[in-house]
């Protein structure tokens, strides 16, 4: 598993795409460099195998109500559309019992099963995150992103949350790979 920053300019892309291909493309180094109106961007991301199909890591990854079983301390519900497309629209609150944080999204991108990228659209959590799937026929690579605009001003207070929110990520992905092989047995 690989994690931390990452000066790609997008994620991991399917094989048919190549590693710099146009599928999933976000926000491109340019962007990040300058900044824009007072704001950087923190990054982190995290990869993991899972020996499973990419259609089951793609269909455990989708389900987003089942995301609470392995993304830790966060609930996530689909609040408008199907959550299957463009523009269908997610909350997801992260925390413990009545203490954490609300981030709505809003699906931009989708391309069953390779990659699907979201807008963070909240006061608080604003940016982009997403994930991909890149594999055969048993076996299939996993990868999360997350792009954070943050002001300027909070950098510091980035970087010292940056390694738990790895750490935090590591341990879903984790947990990810086994709900994936748990879903892929109970199919068979």
């Amino acid at each position: 598993m690989r994690h931390g920053s990452s000066g790609e300019d997008e994620p991991t892309v399917g094989a048919a795409d190549g590693p710099r291909g146009k599928v999933c493309r976000s926000f491109s180094a340019r962007w990040r460099a300058r900044g824009v109106f007072g704001t950087t961007v923190g990054e982190v991301r995290s990869r993991v195998s899972v020996p499973c199909s990419p259609h089951t890591v793609w269909e455990t990854a989708t389900d987003w109500a089942g995301q609470q079983r392995w993304m830790l301390g966060t609930f996530v519900r689909v609040t408008g559309g199907d959550g299957q497309g463009p523009g269908s629209e997610l909350m997801a609150f992260t925390g413990f019992g009545d203490i954490g944080v609300v981030d709505t999204m809003r699906i931009t991108q989708w391309q069953p099963p390779v990659c699907c990228v979201v807008r963070h659209e909240g006061k608080l959590i604003r940016g982009s995150g997403g994930f991909t799937v890149v594999g055969g026929e048993t076996e299939s690579g996993f990868e999360w992103w997350e792009r954070f605009e943050l002001p300027t001003v909070l950098l510091p207070l980035w970087w010292l949350l940056k390694p738990f929110v790895v750490w935090g990520l590591d341990r879903s992905l984790l947990r990810f790979r086994d709900r994936c092989v748990f879903v892929g047995r109970t199919k068979v």
